[in-house]
């Protein structure tokens, strides 16, 4: 019996980009003393955060859609 839930694309995006993102906090962490590499990473990791912000927000706004039916496909 298979229990888990079912799959859903923007919720698993949006782990994808959280994922990233705590790989980027990590590479800035790896040059502290590298003031240019440092906040190039920290950078880029806030903006994998914003992505997975986005994604969330996609995906609530789908789920609360009331105009018509959506196709479950999409």
């Amino acid at each position: 019996m298979n229990t888990s839930a079912p799959f859903d694309p923007l919720l698993r995006f949006a782990e994808l980009e959280r994922l990233v993102s705590k790989i980027y906090y990590r590479f800035s962490h790896l040059f502290l003393t590298q003031q240019d590499l440092r906040d190039f990473w920290w950078e880029m990791a806030q903006e994998e955060e914003q992505h997975a912000s986005i994604l969330g927000a996609c995906r609530e706004l789908i789920l609360n859609y009331q105009d018509e039916s959506l196709d479950p496909m999409i």
